[in-house]
């Protein structure tokens, strides 16, 4: 299971981080949704695309060698105007052309999954499609309600930070997540912060092969998570809030135990924070967090580092 996740990269980068080795599918309303998904899709992975057969979206299919072309019975799929008929004929199509046994994700723009049920989940067994992946302009509550419908799986932003940022507004949700990325707004500032004297006087040789860019591994709302090349994970907290009980939670999804917050820091002021009881719920291991305040933070900022044992593994 992913949790709720809300994802900020590429979609090549979502194939490689998840490990995505079957089919992918776009589902797309027209070319300029199309020509985002394709701006975001950089690597040589073949991809079948349906939705509208206009001129603009076929001619942009035949020129891009990573996209199945539209033509024969593929072709007739989109004559109909029905647009339930279509998929359901899309859906025999794949079947018929011993693609895997499943669609393993599907990114889909939100025209494409309309709120009457005339959408793909209503004519294609869920159970054939192992990921759906909302990708393009929506209303954020929307977003949400299908994530917590389980008409979707996740929204994965690619071209629309401020949706982004204002479903992340909904505290009252949960745990809302960001995978292999970063909200902009903070790199600036954690970055500084893992600059300083120091922070670097105490956990140094553990942040210098961390860029936080490049290695941010969870996000939310009060906390990071971030990866080092020598594969340990570093947890930085910017906010106490009780949505990090649910990130643990998703940590726990992701094959993280207690036991595997083995803690390798020991500093002198180093103290569990009340913030995490799910931690605190196992005697076999809680996680030590350094009492830092550098720059301008508040003193409840707190820094764990710890094995990370599965969470790399790309896996889900």
């Amino acid at each position: 299971m992913w949790g709720n996740l809300i994802m900020k990269t590429n979609i090549s980068d979502f194939c490689l981080r998840f490990n995505i080795r079957g089919m992918v599918c776009f589902v797309v309303a027209d070319e300029p949704r199309l020509q985002r998904m394709l701006e975001a899709y950089h690597g040589e992975r073949k991809a079948i695309v349906f939705g509208e057969s206009s001129d603009a979206v076929q001619r942009l299919i035949a020129d891009n060698n990573r996209l199945v072309a539209l033509e024969g019975e593929l072709a007739s799929i989109f004559a109909e105007e029905s647009y339930p008929v279509r998929i359901r004929r899309l859906y025999t199509w794949l079947m018929a052309a011993h693609w895997h046994d499943c669609v393993e994700v599907c990114f889909c723009d939100h025209a494409m999954l309309e709120p009457s049920g005339a959408n793909l989940l209503s004519v294609i067994p869920r159970s054939r499609i192992r990921r759906v992946i909302i990708t393009d302009g929506a209303d954020a509550q929307d977003v949400l309600n299908m994530i917590n419908s389980g008409h979707i799986d996740a929204y994965l932003s690619i071209d629309d930070t401020n949706l982004a940022k204002q479903i992340r507004t909904y505290s009252d949700y949960g745990p809302i997540l960001q995978v292999d990325g970063i909200w902009r707004e903070v790199a600036p500032e954690l970055n500084q912060l893992l600059a300083s004297p120091e922070l670097r006087a105490k956990l140094g040789h553990f942040l210098d092969a961390l860029d936080v860019d490049e290695h941010i591994l969870l996000s939310t709302p009060c906390g990071l998570l971030c990866r080092t090349k020598a594969g340990k994970g570093i947890w930085v907290q910017l906010e106490v809030k009780e949505t990090q009980i649910g990130a643990v939670e998703i940590l726990r999804e992701q094959g993280l135990s207690t036991a595997d917050l083995t803690p390798i820091l020991q500093g002198e002021k180093a103290a569990c924070l009340e913030v995490l009881p799910a931690l605190h719920a196992s005697d076999e291991a809680v996680a030590t967090w350094a009492d830092i305040t550098v720059l301008n933070a508040e003193p409840w900022l707190g820094m764990a580092v710890f094995d990370l044992p599965r969470l790399d593994s790309g896996s889900v």
